[in-house]
């Protein structure tokens, strides 16, 4: 990323400010860093498309010495969506007394300030990512901007694959859960898929896992979860459980993370202006982001993605 201080005010907001706010973003964000690690975080300019190879194109694979012309046969064609990517617009702002930042070093509030605002669009970037719904009401609601994979798990219209339940709120009822939803996603759910696959899991579902947990039962382990750095994660099946807030009840999402996607613009704007009133510096900050789900079938219904929940007593 590049990253623009308007002419001016470099004397207020020092560019390598800035460029510790992002670098904080970045590694405070789950989601993006996992699409980050695989080429999946991407610089807008206009607007982005994302080639899509269906399911059912990795098998249009044939025998050739039967024919004369290849071309006779289906093509293994790219499913284009377009557009896709197209980042909005975010912000937030605070205000800055440069004075207390010199009178009170030790409390290192310009640390702080930094953290806070890493930490803004870090959780926004999440929240968007897996709970994002573009039905959300709210004109200034950053929800809306994209529906998240869990909105898209949990919905039929957008979902090709049959959500997953169990009944016992247990390490081995989930285990089986996530076998059964492994089943439910095809190929993406395949073994050599492995390293891409992840639960993201709301507290209550996380506890269930742990709940009457087994070390020695065949699915279970707590295991380093190197791509986040974590110690000590719960793994169903050798498949990582992140604990998410966003998500509630007792619910996850099983997904395939070669089908998550973000779009950013190269551009993070911090616009300083002094208020003598409040003695202090307002800082209105602007970033752009955008999510979306690429594994698609050829209803336009996501695939590699499905939801796992308790069902209703």
């Amino acid at each position: 990323m590049d990253f623009v201080i308007p002419a001016g005010s470099a004397a207020n907001l020092p560019k390598e400010q800035v460029d510790k706010i992002v670098e904080l973003a970045v590694e405070k964000s789950i989601f993006v860093r996992l699409m980050n690690a695989r080429q999946q975080y991407i610089e807008i300019v206009n607007e982005g498309t994302i080639p899509v190879l269906g399911a059912s194109d990795l098998d249009k694979v044939y025998r050739i010495d039967t024919t004369t012309d290849i071309t006779t046969l289906t093509e293994n064609a790219f499913d284009i969506q377009s557009p896709d990517l197209q980042p909005i617009e975010l912000g937030t702002y605070m205000y800055l007394k440069k004075k207390q930042v010199a009178q009170y070093p030790e409390l290192k509030l310009d640390t702080l300030f930094r953290e806070k605002i890493a930490s803004a669009m870090a959780r926004t970037s999440d929240k968007i990512s897996l709970v994002g719904d573009t039905d959300a009401a709210g004109a200034t609601n950053p929800v809306n901007v994209a529906n998240g994979i869990a909105t898209i798990a949990a919905s039929g219209v957008l979902n090709a694959s049959t959500a997953v339940t169990y009944t016992t709120s247990d390490s081995t009822s989930l285990i089986n859960a996530v076998v059964e939803a492994e089943s439910n996603i095809g190929l993406y759910g395949d073994t050599e898929h492995l390293d891409d696959l992840i639960i993201f899991a709301s507290e209550t579902l996380y506890a269930s896992a742990k709940k009457s947990a087994n070390k020695d039962y065949i699915g279970y382990s707590t295991e380093d979860y190197a791509a986040l750095g974590l110690k000590k994660v719960v793994h169903l099946d050798g498949i990582p459980v992140i604990k998410r807030r966003d998500l509630t009840g007792e619910q996850a999402v099983l997904c395939n993370l070669k089908g998550a996607f973000s779009g950013y613009y190269g551009r993070l704007e911090i616009d300083v202006e002094h208020k003598a009133g409040r003695r202090s510096d307002l800082l209105v900050l602007t970033f752009w982001y955008d999510f979306k789900w690429a594994l698609l079938n050829a209803s336009s219904k996501a695939q590699g993605i499905v939801k796992i929940s308790k069902s209703a007593s």
